[in-house]
């Protein structure tokens, strides 16, 4: 998990939230009240739903939080933090402070396992946060140090096989979302928005990848005050950024990661043929970053002494 919680009260602006999101590269903050206890969840994407809604940057966020918050334990296994992201469609998970030592106690007095946390046991006071971009990052780790790596290379005395290895175009989504870079910036925030994405692809009137436009693409100009009527090609970033299909996986995990970016497009033979997009999100939910053998609930992590 990420020790640092980047927390604001209810009563902070849009504005200021905007600014947080960009100061720290984190995709949602923690909505708190006085005794700093957890109310809700204020992401990118509830953000880029006030801007297409024409709400003024001076918007409180109680007006736009998401809650209740989903919290986890500082003691729970990394599967099942996995599992729980998953059923509920989430990207991250807070961490709880320490349990309440009472709660712990009568546990252990009723014959119950007071080393498991019950949602009534955990502090509403969050200790750190862990995405999906954490796992993912914890998998490159565990592969880096591998002497299966791909990216330590074949060694010829090796019965290691390529084929063992995922690749890029079995876990990646087979779908893009695109957009000619002279298209409207309402349309493409509509578009993003409703589709619950984080990337668009640009292109040019050749059909040519030419940008992307994500999610703090909009939001930095949602700050500084944009209309929709201009064309997306005044906000999109470049380049492109992408990889073949057939790579695999832990390779393209590292280029996200060295490259401090959450998704890549994918391509087959040519980088203008398009053909499906990977996250670090997809990286962990496959719970793989090189061998198909290799689950994070398979890997022993050893406990601190």
């Amino acid at each position: 998990m990420r020790r640092l919680v980047v927390r604001l009260q209810a009563h902070v602006s849009i504005a200021d939230a905007i600014r947080q999101m960009i100061r720290f590269k984190v995709n949602a903050v923690l909505v708190t009240d006085e005794k700093n206890e957890a109310v809700g969840v204020v992401s990118k994407t509830n953000i880029l739903g006030a801007y297409y809604a024409y709400l003024p940057l001076v918007t409180p966020l109680s007006e736009v939080l998401v809650a209740p918050v989903l919290f986890c334990s500082p003691n729970d296994s990394l599967d099942k933090a996995l599992e729980r992201m998953r059923a509920h469609n989430v990207h991250r998970l807070y961490v709880a402070e320490q349990e309440i030592r009472g709660s712990r106690l009568v546990a252990g007095l009723l014959g119950a396992d007071p080393s498991r946390d019950s949602p009534s046991s955990l502090s509403r006071r969050a200790a750190g946060v862990l995405a999906y971009t954490d796992i993912a990052g914890l998998l490159y780790r565990y592969c880096h140090k591998c002497p299966r790596s791909t990216l330590r290379g074949t060694d010829p005395k090796s019965n290691q096989r390529l084929s063992d290895h995922l690749r890029v175009g079995e876990v990646m989504t087979a779908s893009v979302l695109e957009h000619r870079e002279s298209d409207l910036l309402g349309d493409v925030m509509e578009s993003v928005f409703r589709e619950r994405v984080r990337l668009a692809l640009m292109r040019d009137e050749k059909g040519l990848p030419t940008g992307v436009i994500s999610t703090s693409d909009l939001i930095i100009a949602y700050l500084h005050g944009l209309p929709h009527e201009i064309p997306a090609r005044e906000i999109m970033s470049q380049p492109v950024r992408g990889c073949e299909q057939n790579q695999p996986l832990e390779e393209a995990l590292q280029q996200m990661i060295f490259s401090d970016i959450q998704s890549i497009f994918v391509y087959k033979h040519s980088p203008g043929n398009i053909t499906g997009i990977l996250s670090l999100s997809e990286v962990a939910r496959a719970r793989s970053g090189s061998c198909k053998a290799c689950l994070a609930s398979r890997i022993q992590i050893e406990e601190p002494v």
